[in-house]
């Protein structure tokens, strides 16, 4: 059997080590207080920064210790920099280890502050307190930093230790992708990797990004004070901020690093462009990349093994191994997805081996002896992939495997690891459709916004040989929409809207609400009855109970309201939630939901009138802030092309007639997008609709006021109000 070439990364463990500071050489640049007079007028500067990562050998053991200095000088030069470092963020690799925060004042004083109060939070942080690095041991902490004044500067470091297990004295280690811009300025940076003996290094610099030198400059203020490591390091100064726009791709536009430590005493392992260090090659090094691709038609599993065995049986049972060949894959697929659902949530232990990426809904206070599933799992890629491939090769069928570059890491030839890239598999030759491991709810070769129109590399499986470039087509706005339909009425007292609401959803507008719209996880049991390996002898009779479901409905409840919340509206109650359409197969692709709710704080009186925000009713729209009406620097990485509608008709009340409508027509069509609107009376009704149409996932900064243009017309919309006359 072949050797499968594909990375496994190894998964971090919980055990952090003490560090202690050191009094040691800092460079210089820690020193300065004044800021350049071009940067006078910005909010904050970074004065210097620092960032060191050690890679350290336990002698006589296959552990690695990775340890973390981190230091900041930061100087606040307006109020708007007073609020947003009011709070302070670190990151640390399981327990807290050595942490400093100190306000330097105008006047020279240093207060150090006391972090014993500090917080763990489950939240996305600021940029300018991210590290490089991330592991699944990552923790956050939050403390309020109180008492901030124009011109304090702000100096804070943090030191963390973790050990990693080797494998048999091999590891790879997860890759470093991280730019060089803020959204403030940095007058001077500094990164550095050190590595202990049998530890290497790749590298690669892009987008005008300095490259990585050998050694250390000469300052002792790092991870790790032992003198024998081999280091390299970045150092950047006077780097303008970033501007900080919607829609922007950072590693495609700003300079970046990519860089990966590897444990193996000898070269690196799976990087493609060859040997350690620097990577000079300007393009992928394809035969290494077939090798990774095409050897996973040996992969062999006993999980994998198993789904395979019972999905050819089911084709064979069902008589689905007559259909043509693209048939038979989906329905292999939906097969396999059944089984899949099947293994987790009736399951008596969790494989960890089966499963991919998870995600939870519901609370995570569950009770004793509740059944604990995650709401939606995605099966491990490699698994998935040797499944599928066992069932084609069955069936005869000729399938190939997909190395997918994700569309915001880059082009292709600026990918340097696997692990920047996707697996997927198709029929050969066929490139309209990539089928990706699935989850719960995915559709047949569901799309995914990484993967709209990103550039991919084909490889021959099982009969097929070589490899050929197979880029993903872009979708159209018309694959990606969403619609909403509202009946309105006006409850009596004048105070109330009532809601009967109908939204639906096609393409990737379902990817980000599928899981929520089906919480109550009735879809297990029509597939466990759908998909039946051998009707002869099981009925059907398998099925999920669901221990958590009171809880999950309860908690499915309170995520429709805040979603309502969300879109700028203020829910009076909620009152009922009906599935109409699952969007889970090709003969219901469309994903629908009725719900029924009130608002309130909509409408308001004015005299004997009545004024009502009916604007609201489409739900929020961007507001583009005063500096996004100038020039754009970057060009536009939207996630995909797509449609939104809207429907609204209110039921006018007895003894009132509307003014105002017409305000609600507008009309800006342009290439890149539209927001048209249109509003009308009929009979004793007021009928209003929107559609706004995002009709490319990639525009030239050139184009940006064409944007301009319908978002603030759909801006308009939401700020406009009708009047209800008493007659």
């Amino acid at each position: 059997m072949k050797k499968v070439f594909f990375l496994v990364i190894l998964h971090t463990v919980s055990c952090v080590l003490p560090v202690s500071a050191q009094n040691v050489t800092e460079e210089p640049e820690f020193k300065i207080v004044a800021v350049p007079d071009k940067w006078k007028n910005e909010s904050a500067v970074i004065l210097a920064q620092k960032t060191d990562y050690a890679y350290l050998r336990k002698s006589m053991a296959n552990v690695m210790t990775i340890k973390e200095f981190v230091r900041k000088r930061i100087k606040l030069q307006d109020k708007n920099a007073l609020e947003n470092f009011s709070e302070f963020y670190y990151v640390l690799y399981g327990k807290k280890t050595e942490v400093a925060y100190s306000i330097i004042k105008s006047n020279g004083k240093k207060i150090d502050i006391d972090l014993s109060n500090a917080i763990e939070v489950n939240k996305d942080v600021p940029g300018v307190f991210k590290p490089i690095y991330f592991t699944t041991n990552t923790s956050f902490y939050k403390l309020a930093i109180p008492d901030l004044e124009i011109g304090d500067i702000i100096d804070y470091h943090y030191e963390s230790a973790e050990e990693i297990a080797l494998q048999k004295g091999y590891g790879e280690f997860t890759p470093y992708v991280f730019t060089l811009t803020y959204n403030y300025p940095v007058l001077y940076q500094k990164f550095q990797f050190d590595l202990d003996k049998g530890t290497n290094a790749m590298f690669k610099s892009y987008n005008g990004a300095p490259k990585l030198r050998e050694g250390d400059d000469g300052f002792d203020t790092k991870a790790s004070d032992k003198k024998s490591l081999m280091s390299y390091f970045i150092i950047d100064k006077s780097r303008e901020k970033i501007s900080d726009e919607r829609w922007n791709y950072p590693y495609r536009n700003s300079p970046t690093v990519k860089l990966k430590i590897t444990y193996n005493g000898g070269g690196l392992g799976n990087t493609l462009f060859g040997k350690k260090g620097e990577a000079s090659a300007e393009s992928v090094d394809l035969e290494r990349l077939k090798a990774m691709y095409s050897s996973i038609q040996y992969y062999q599993n006993p999980i994998s093994d198993g789904l395979a065995k019972d999905v050819v049986e089911y084709l064979k049972n069902n008589g689905k191994d007559k259909l043509p060949p693209k048939d038979i894959v989906r329905e292999a697929y939906y097969a396999l997805r059944k089984s899949f659902l099947e293994t987790y949530y009736n399951g008596s232990t969790e494989n960890a081996n089966l499963y991919g990426s998870r995600k939870r809904y519901a609370s995570k206070d569950t009770k004793k002896g509740s059944t604990q599933k995650e709401d939606e799992v995605r099966m491990n890629k490699l698994l998935w992939a040797a499944a599928l491939i066992r069932i084609c090769a069955a069936e005869g069928i000729n399938i190939e495997s997909v190395a997918v570059m994700p569309r915001y890491l880059g082009r292709w030839n600026d990918m340097l690891f696997e692990e920047e890239l996707e697996l997927a598999l198709r029929l050969k030759g066929d490139k309209y459709y990539l089928m990706l491991p699935m989850n719960n709810f995915d559709l047949f070769a569901q799309n995914y916004e990484s993967f709209d129109g990103c550039e991919a590399y084909s490889f021959g499986l099982l009969k097929g040989e070589g490899y050929y470039k197979s880029n993903i087509p872009s979708s159209g706005f018309q694959d990606n929409t969403s619609q909403s339909d509202m009946i309105v009425n006006i409850a009596d007292g004048m105070e109330i809207l009532k809601v009967e609401r109908t939204s639906s959803f096609t393409g990737m507008e379902k990817n980000d609400i599928m899981g929520l719209a089906h919480l109550d996880r009735d879809y297990l049991n029509k597939d466990f009855q759908k998909y039946i390996v051998n009707p002869k002898k099981n009925k059907g009779d398998n099925t999920y109970t669901d221990g958590d479901k009171e809880e999950r409905l309860r908690r499915h409840k309170e995520y429709l309201q805040e979603r309502i919340t969300k879109d700028g509206m203020e829910i009076d109650k909620y009152e009922n939630y009906e599935l109409q359409q699952d969007g889970r197969f090709e003969e219901t692709p469309r994903l629908a939901f009725k719900e029924t709710f009130s608002l309130k704080k909509v409408i308001n009186k004015a005299g004997r009138n009545y004024l009502l925000d009916i604007g609201k009713l489409i739900g929020s729209q961007l507001k583009l802030e005063e500096s996004e009406l100038k020039l754009r620097q970057n060009d536009l990485w939207l996630a995909y092309a797509r449609m939104i509608g809207n429907s609204i008709t209110l039921q006018i009340p007895k003894g009132y007639i509307v003014e105002g409508y017409q305000d609600l027509n507008l009309n800006v069509d342009n290439e890149s997008g539209s927001f048209v609107s249109t509003a009308k009376v009929e009979g004793d009704k007021l009928v209003v609709t929107t559609k706004k149409i995002y009709k490319k996932n990639f525009d030239k900064k050139e184009l940006w006021p064409n944007y301009i243009a319908f978002l603030e017309a759909g801006y308009k919309f939401t700020q406009t109000k009708i009047v209800l006359k008493k007659q």
